[in-house]
């Protein structure tokens, strides 16, 4: 079992897109080498509110409300999907294609994926 965790862990760190694992209550309980591409250097994302990683827009308020709704659809059983914008560490902003989905064992989500994926042509 050991190993199989530590192979899905090396996946999980190489995946290309953005990723995090999220709780139910909103913190971020894992986030992988692209997402934390995304953050500030110095940026710890661990145990903070998902909706208040320095990347999201700076309309604070919406973005809380944003994902409030994103996991209560994953709470529900249903994946959240939108394009969402984010402002990156050297100050540009990038265009995502932004998921959650949700993670079960009997019935019960117990985690919620964050997956982000650039869309280059978006803005142009």
């Amino acid at each position: 079992m050991a190993q199989s965790e530590a192979g899905l862990r090396i996946i999980f760190e190489h995946a290309q897109q953005a990723m995090a694992i999220v709780r139910p209550d909103g913190t971020v309980q894992a986030m992988n080498r692209a997402g934390r591409a995304l953050l500030p250097a110095d940026t710890d994302p661990v145990g903070r509110p998902f909706a208040d990683l320095p990347f999201w827009s700076s309309d604070r308020e919406a973005t809380t409300r944003l994902l409030a709704e994103a996991v209560a659809t994953c709470l529900g059983g249903s994946v959240y999907r939108t394009t969402a914008r984010a402002t990156l560490p050297d100050g540009r902003i990038a265009n995502l294609d932004f998921s959650l989905w949700p993670v079960r064992s009997d019935d019960t989500v117990f985690a919620i994926i964050a997956e982000a994926r650039d869309l280059p042509d978006a803005g142009a």
